[in-house]
């Protein structure tokens, strides 16, 4: 998705003294917002918020709406939506582009907003909402006192945004005549189609029931089971908890949550049934995932780092999840649901709607990228040193870190190795620059099952102190687990093993010289940055900078891995911290007393070194090997002459 301009600092504080409403919920991320959780607001309808307020919210509001009609001064807003919307007002002779604000979106030219200021004197006996239909689902809506606009942010379904085609808050024209006589016909139109007919089931509740509402707004059912209480200012529902029950006019009603209607939010309430009298329909398989979604009020979501679901602003428990079907069933629940049924239904909704929370904070990145001085400089900005080799590899080495959210399991093959003094931050600043939430460490030396799952659930995996890893493990090992792009695992809420795409990359850092195999220093670039503090504070507050910055640079193709020029200096750095078998030495000289041998045996090297047969193990005969190969002597089975085969180490200087 292509980055939008930064509305938070162009647009939002010019809507200062507006009700502003934070959104960004929803499945269209469009309704109110929770910015503490990412889920739907509740009781919005009586909020404001300023401009300061919504810039401190963070990425989880993508866009600003504003309440209207007389709690904004009396602002109208026309949402025009679609081209048979502005044949319709053509047809009409309306001037369908007026000189007022107006919001529209760079990715639908055909649709906008337009604002306009009513007269304090024509407040009175005014709609909270009301439309003129055009062709299809296109039509003109008209907002007074009910509901919300977006008029600044992200369009999160096009990948667009909202601009401001027209002046802006500040220079609101009074309305037009012509505009005037439109909504004038559009209340007559829905005046008269709520006073002589019935809608669908649906009726007005005039005086509603639960809040007295004098107007058209509440609804209730046909079988006058059910309300619909719209919020608002002057005539709202009593703030309850799900199955609370309220007695009115005598009738017991019970709260059932919330539901967004055309006019707006709406509190529903049905009559309250005892349990005793309660028939419940057992939930059947084929209607479970529907019956789940009305049911729950929100959508489940897995995690694909922790592998929890979360709804309503928290992760679910196993014991939650488990037990579901008890809360499912409760009444005034008309179903009776099964705890197969329920934990089935629950879990596979959360795979149809999966997420990666290091992809979300990416998405929602607002902040300008790291200026290119800095980004090129990345060895002074990160580590407060200058050094070419991490200038060219940290940019590349970032991009990986993005690649590897936005196409999992992609090739991740080179990892820094921070060298200094201890105490000196490293840690501290890998965790400022992934970020407290995604950045962990607590491999073992086994690089077991526990630690593929352990590095599931980061963005950074810390290799801490890599000297004493490489010692404890074998080197092969060692190698082919920071190598590998699929891990296979017996995934949460899975009945089998399934294969793991990585998401995540290494961080390592050292005091010591950790490399301890010369073919597996190129999985490292060893970054020297001596005794002083790093700028971990500074890392912290420019970490959005820095991803907004690598995104781009994903997005526009960056190589993310060394080319072969620069690989040549990271080598030939890491030569300088390669440990030297102790071995190496003895084995050199001992080779070239050999002369023109065509071969040795690997026993002839145990005797030589004096291994006896309980040392003879694999571990000692795979670093003889090494060390073989390192001289140039491969191990190899080879005909000598037309005799016997031999398998040995071969002399580099005897080719045949």
């Amino acid at each position: 998705m292509k980055p939008v301009s930064n509305w938070r600092q162009k647009l939002l504080p010019q809507l200062t003294g507006l009700p502003l409403i934070p959104c960004g919920a929803g499945e269209k991320f469009k309704a109110p917002i929770d910015p503490s959780t990412g889920f739907g607001a509740k009781g919005w309808q009586h909020m404001s918020f300023t401009p300061d307020e919504i810039a401190a919210m963070g990425p989880k509001v993508l866009c600003v709406g504003t309440r209207l009609g007389p709690d904004a001064g009396g602002i109208v807003c026309f949402d025009i939506d679609g081209l048979s919307a502005i044949s319709e007002l053509i047809r009409m002779g309306i001037e369908h582009q007026p000189v007022t604000w107006m919001v529209g979106r760079n990715t639908d030219s055909n649709r906008y907003k337009l604002f306009f200021r009513v007269p304090k004197e024509r407040w009175e006996h005014l709609p909270g909402k009301c439309e003129v239909k055009a062709d299809g689902n296109e039509k003109v809506e008209i907002f007074w006192s009910t509901g919300q606009c977006i008029v600044a942010g992200e369009h999160r379904q096009s990948g667009g945004e909202y601009v401001w085609t027209q002046r802006n808050p500040e220079r609101i024209a009074p309305i037009p005549d012509d505009w005037w006589a439109l909504w004038q016909k559009a209340m007559a139109k829905t005046e008269n189609r709520r006073s002589h007919k019935q809608v669908g089931d649906w009726h007005d509740a005039i005086p509603c029931p639960i809040c007295g509402r004098t107007e058209p707004d509440c609804r209730q059912s046909a079988d006058g089971k059910v309300i619909l209480c719209h919020y608002g200012k002057r005539w709202s529902p009593p703030v309850m908890a799900k199955g609370e029950t309220v007695v009115k006019g005598g009738v017991t009603w019970a709260y059932c949550g919330d539901r967004e209607t055309a006019v707006g939010n709406a509190a529903v309430f049905r009559i309250h049934v005892e349990q005793q009298d309660l028939r419940q329909k057992k939930v059947q398989a084929g209607d479970a995932l529907k019956l789940m979604a009305e049911q729950l009020g929100d959508v489940p979501r897995l995690n694909l780092r922790s592998r929890g679901i979360h709804i309503n602003g928290a992760e679910a428990t196993a014991t939650q999840t488990e037990n579901l079907y008890l809360r499912l069933s409760m009444p005034p629940s008309p179903n009776r649901w099964s705890q197969k049924i329920a934990r089935d239904a629950f879990i596979e909704l959360a795979h149809e709607h999966q997420f990666d929370p290091v992809d979300v904070y990416l998405s929602n990145l607002s902040a300008d990228p790291l200026p290119d001085e800095d980004w090129n400089h990345l060895g002074r900005f990160l580590f407060n040193v200058d050094d070419p080799i991490a200038d060219a590899f940290m940019p590349r080495y970032l991009t990986s870190a993005v690649a590897r959210v936005k196409v999992p399991g992609c090739q991740q093959r080179q990892t820094p190795c921070i060298l200094g003094g201890q105490g000196i931050g490293k840690t501290e600043a890998g965790r400022s620059l992934f970020g407290h939430e995604f950045y962990g460490d607590g491999l073992s030396s086994a690089l077991d099952i526990d630690d593929v799952t352990r590095l599931q659930f980061v963005w950074g995996m810390e290799l801490g102190e890599l000297n004493g890893i490489t010692r404890r493990t074998q080197q092969e090992k060692l190698k082919a687990f920071l190598s590998r792009r699929v891990d296979l695992v017996r995934r949460k809420y899975a009945p089998g093993t399934e294969p793991i795409h990585r998401r995540s990359v290494f961080f390592a850092t050292t005091n010591k010289s950790p490399l301890t195999d010369n073919t597996g220093s190129t999985r490292f670039v060893m970054i020297p940055v001596g005794d002083e503090k790093l700028p971990v504070q500074r890392i912290a507050e420019a970490r959005d900078a820095i991803w907004t910055k690598a995104l781009r640079e994903f997005q526009n193709g960056l190589q993310t891995w060394s080319t072969d020029e620069e690989m040549d200096r990271i080598l030939t750095r890491n030569s300088d911290y390669d440990l030297v078998d102790p071995w190496s030495d003895l084995i050199g000289d001992w080779l070239k007393r050999q002369g023109t041998a065509a071969y040795v045996q690997r026993q002839q090297i145990y005797d030589f070194l004096e291994i006896g047969p309980e040392r003879q193990n694999n571990f000692n005969a795979q670093r003889i090997r090494e060390l073989m190969t390192h001289h140039g002597w491969l191990y190899d089975q080879r005909r000598i002459g037309t005799g016997k085969w031999v398998r040995a180490f071969w002399n580099p200087s005897r080719p045949d």
